[in-house]
């Protein structure tokens, strides 16, 4: 990912995203990663043009406040539950890895949307257990 193809997303699909996820009022709040690119000011700026909130004071290296880490979760789930019996070809993973999202997107709504919107949950449990093992 480089900054430019960042900026270039957020333009085009982000916004569009968060008006129909929240209608034309509600600002998204957005928690990304450290990745040097995604933070460059360009990308802040398309962030904030796209009516987001980047959360720029959580930690790091936290996979229980991430929501895409229980994304990739979800998805290496799919992918090992449908692994072929031998070796594959790029294609055919690819088409796999297609069908998983798609599997995912349709069997799993609820659980991809629990994960973009129980932000302040995991927070509240992560700060509870004092740096234990977080459900998430």
């Amino acid at each position: 990912m480089s900054a430019e193809r960042y900026e270039e997303l957020v333009r085009k699909k982000l916004g569009e995203w968060r008006r129909e996820a929240f209608g034309d009022d509600v600002r998204a709040h957005v928690v990304q990663d450290h990745e040097k690119c995604l933070w460059k000011p360009t990308c802040l700026q398309a962030l904030k043009d796209a009516k987001c909130f980047v959360v720029d004071s959580f930690p790091k290296h936290s996979p229980d406040l991430n929501a895409i880490e229980g994304v990739w979760r979800l998805l290496k789930e799919r992918l090992e539950a449908t692994a072929p019996a031998s070796l594959e070809t790029r294609s055919s993973f690819l088409r796999r890895v297609r069908h998983a999202i798609a599997w995912l997107n349709e069997t799993k709504h609820n659980d991809l949307m629990s994960l973009c919107n129980n932000q302040k949950v995991r927070a509240q449990e992560v700060l509870s257990l004092d740096g234990a093992k977080s459900s998430f």
